[in-house]
C-alpha cells in the first residue's frame, strides 16, 4: 500500500511558529496524550518526510478562523503554492461576515486553489441549515468546492447539538450537486452519518478525530460494505501520527479494494483531485 500514493483528507499545519500559537487548552491536550512534536510544531519540510515514510501523496491542509484561534488561509494557500504536488487546502471564514466572507471565499480560491470550505456549525451554535450558511454553500456550487462539516460531538466548550448529521439533510436537499464530507464521523450520532452517507451521491464521511482502533462496530461493518466508496482517510494530525494512524487502518484488514478506495480513490472523487 506503501506505493499507493495515500491521501489523508484532514491535517493541521502546524509549524513551530503556528505551535506558539495554540491555546492553552490544546496545548495540555496535545502533553496529556503525549503529542511532544505537537507542543513543539514541525518545520513542513519535516512533515513531508514523515508524510514520504508512509507513502502519504498528499495532504488536506486546513486554514482555521475563529475567534479562539487562527490559522490564516493565507498561511495554508502559501504551503499549497510552495509544495502544489504534496498539498491542497480548506479554507475556512467566518460566516457572520455574510456576503464579504463570500467575496473572500472567491478570492481566496482564485489565489491559492483552494480545494475546500470548511463549517464547524458547534463554534457557532448554528447548524449547518441555517440559512447563513446557504451563500457560501452556493458559491461553493458555482466554484466547484467541496464543503467539509464537522458533525458530532466537539471536544471544545461548545454544545454539540449544532453537529448533529441530520441537519445537513436540508442542505444536501438544496444543493444536490454540492459536494459534502461529514468530517469526524459524527459520533455519538454515527448511524445519522451513515444514513446520509448511503442514501446520497454527493455524501463522503472522514475519519478524523477517531484512531481506526476505536471504530463501533457499525461504523467497520459499514466500511466493510457499501460505505467503501464513501469514506475518506483522514488522520487529524498533528493530534495522530501518521504512521500509527495507517497503520490502525491496515489493522481492520480490510479488502485490497476498500483500502484503495478509502486510503486515496475517495478522496479523488470527494475533492475533484485528478
Amino acid at each position: 500500500m506503501n506505493n499507493l500514493g495515500i491521501i489523508d483528507s484532514y491535517v493541521t499545519p502546524n509549524t513551530p511558529e503556528i505551535a506558539r500559537t495554540w491555546p492553552k487548552d490544546f496545548v495540555d491536550f496535545f502533553k496529556r496524550i503525549g503529542r511532544v512534536k505537537a507542543v513543539e510544531g514541525l518545520p513542513i519540510k519535516e512533515m513531508i518526510k514523515e508524510m514520504d515514510r508512509v507513502g502519504i501523496e498528499k495532504v488536506l491542509l486546513n486554514a482555521i478562523d475563529t475567534q479562539a484561534f487562527s490559522i490564516p488561509n493565507e498561511v495554508v494557500g502559501e504551503i499549497i503554492l510552495q509544495y502544489p504536488s504534496r498539498f491542497f487546502g480548506c479554507a475556512m471564514i467566518e460566516v457572520t461576515r455574510k456576503m464579504g466572507g463570500v467575496r473572500e471565499l472567491e478570492r481566496l480560491v482564485k489565489k491559492y486553489g483552494f480545494k475546500a470550505f470548511k463549517l464547524i456549525p458547534s463554534y457557532l451554535n448554528l447548524p449547518p441549515n441555517d440559512k447563513i450558511y446557504f451563500p457560501y454553500y452556493s458559491k461553493c456550487c458555482e466554484l466547484g468546492l467541496t464543503v467539509q462539516v464537522q458533525v458530532g460531538r466537539t471536544n471544545l466548550p461548545f454544545l454539540n447539538e449544532p453537529g448533529r448529521p441530520a441537519y445537513l439533510e436540508e442542505v444536501i436537499l438544496f444543493f444536490p450537486e454540492l459536494k459534502i464530507i461529514g468530517s469526524h464521523i459524527g459520533y455519538p450520532w454515527t448511524d445519522e452519518m451513515i444514513v446520509l452517507a448511503e442514501k446520497y451521491e454527493n455524501v463522503y464521511i472522514d475519519t478524523a478525530c477517531y484512531n481506526p482502533s476505536t471504530f463501533e462496530d457499525t461504523f467497520v461493518n459499514f466500511l466493510k460494505g457499501r460505505g467503501n466508496k464513501k469514506v475518506l482517510l483522514a488522520s487529524d494530525w498533528p493530534v495522530a501520527e501518521f504512521e500509527n494512524y495507517i497503520k490502525e487502518f491496515m489493522d481492520l484488514h480490510l479488502s485490497e479494494e476498500t483500502m484503495v478506495n478509502i486510503l486515496r480513490d475517495n478522496a479523488c472523487r470527494a475533492f475533484h483531485l485528478t
